[in-house]
């Protein structure tokens, strides 16, 4: 299956919660990569990928918002939430983590040839969480 051709900068501003275009980084100078700054702009940002096929990448709380989303709006569970977000909730589809990666920094290999590779470029470098 060929890739897409890469999508072009965001040439505006979405109008949805949270979002802010991301071109603060090389990676979202190259590829319009957007920076979710609250829950409601990730899940909006969750759905709109959902709904539009377009590719999305959601790791650690990324993909806790992917499961989220698509438990409530696909599923039908408009109650469950994350716990490590809202503690007091009276359904959990996300317990707390038994320790927190929060703050932690592991080395990830990006292997060349694959899709990450294309985004942020091939190599070994440090992500935190």
């Amino acid at each position: 299956m060929a890739l897409p051709p890469p999508l072009p900068p965001p040439s505006r501003e979405l109008a949805l919660p949270g979002f802010q275009l991301g071109h603060g980084s090389d990676v979202a100078a190259r590829t319009g990569v957007t920076v979710i700054l609250c829950p409601e702009g990730a899940l909006a940002a969750v759905r709109i990928a959902r709904e539009q096929r377009i590719p999305f990448l959601g790791t650690c709380g990324g993909f806790q918002y992917a499961l989220l989303e698509y438990a409530r709006d696909v599923c039908g569970l408009a109650e469950v939430e994350n716990a490590e977000v809202t503690p007091d909730a009276s359904q959990y589809l996300i317990v707390p983590l038994e320790c927190s990666l929060t703050g932690h920094e592991e080395a990830v290999m990006i292997v060349p040839g694959t899709l990450a590779a294309k985004i942020s470029g091939p190599g070994r470098r440090t992500e935190r969480c």
